[in-house]
């Protein structure tokens, strides 16, 4: 028995090892046609959400049990409802001997309980901006073998991924999601606020590992004219979330100085676009000029950002040419 039990214990930590830390992407569930098991699950868990006239969910997190019955949490922005509908029964074992002779199986709202919630518009905003997350960081070198027998499928912006046996912080994910359910199952928004803190946390921890091009910088020129009619260039280095504006005589001298500017900031202003991007889910941009960069360095623009974020935008607000 001493034996067993050691060999129980080591490969449940083998297990657990092997379960997938980061998703895999996949097709949208729209795609899913035909009258397979996808086809049946589509129809059930997101009827009438999907209309292909602007009609889709803002997100979308979906379970599918091996023995229970799959459920789902859609958003929809308009209405800051969010909807979780849940089989009665597990539909690949309801409608196993319709799946064996490809049969059409028709739509049965008997068949599923639906849940709604109003939620204020900050809260579905940071489900959606969590499951995007998420989405964006999948790939396809962290598929892992697993144990648990639940796919978990979330998607946002018409990018999809999934993952059969969470670990780490996909573990943390489908956790949080089944709790956002559970609050809607329930109607309680106090509890849903209430995650909203662990929620951002994780998106932070998501958006930390978006891929290092998301904030690579790009540069035009634009050539004006001032109020005496002398001409001007104008060239705009961007990255994600921080647009740097420079101004010169004529492109050759103004694209030494960008190029200089780049050598010099390019790597730090990569992460301070990214600063903003996980930290405050910022969304317009900071635009930047020259004597921003006289006295301190981007970390101490960083720091006036979080210390008084509207002061730092009225510094620093988009200049319209």
């Amino acid at each position: 028995m001493r034996r067993y039990c050691l060999f129980l214990a080591l490969m449940l930590a083998v297990m657990s090892v092997m379960g997938q830390s980061r998703l895999v992407p996949t097709a949208k569930i729209e795609d899913a046609g035909g009258d397979g098991y996808m086809a049946i699950v589509k129809d059930y868990l997101l009827h009438g959400q999907l209309d292909g006239y602007g009609n889709y969910p803002l997100f979308i997190y979906m379970a599918r049990p091996s023995f229970t019955g799959e459920y789902a949490l859609t958003g929809n922005r308009d209405s800051h409802v969010l909807t979780c509908t849940w089989a009665r029964e597990n539909l690949y074992y309801a409608n196993i001997h319709n799946l064996d002779k490809s049969r059409m199986v028709k739509y049965d709202p008997a068949k599923v309980y639906i849940y709604q919630m109003q939620v204020p518009d900050s809260v579905m905003r940071m489900m959606e901006t969590l499951v995007e997350s998420a989405v964006e960081t999948s790939s396809y070198l962290f598929r892992r073998l697993g144990y648990d027998g639940v796919t978990y499928h979330l998607e946002a912006h018409g990018d999809a991924a999934e993952c059969w046996s969470p670990n780490d912080r996909c573990d943390e994910l489908v956790t949080l999601m089944d709790q956002c359910c559970a609050a809607v199952v329930h109607n309680r928004p106090d509890s849903l606020i209430a995650l909203m803190p662990q929620l951002r946390e994780l998106t932070i921890s998501f958006r930390q590992d978006y891929p290092d091009d998301l904030f690579e910088l790009v540069s035009h020129n634009v050539t004006t004219y001032n109020k005496d009619s002398e001409k001007w260039y104008y060239q705009y280095l961007s990255s994600r979330k921080v647009q740097i504006e420079w101004e010169g005589e004529d492109e050759d001298s103004l694209q030494r100085v960008c190029d200089e500017f780049e050598a010099r900031y390019g790597e730090e202003l990569k992460a301070f676009s990214k600063w903003l991007t996980c930290h405050e889910f910022f969304e317009g941009r900071v635009c930047l000029h020259e004597e921003d960069f006289q006295d301190g360095s981007l970390s101490a623009l960083y720091q006036q950002f979080l210390t008084n974020r509207e002061e730092f935008m009225k510094q620093h607000e988009r200049r319209q040419r």
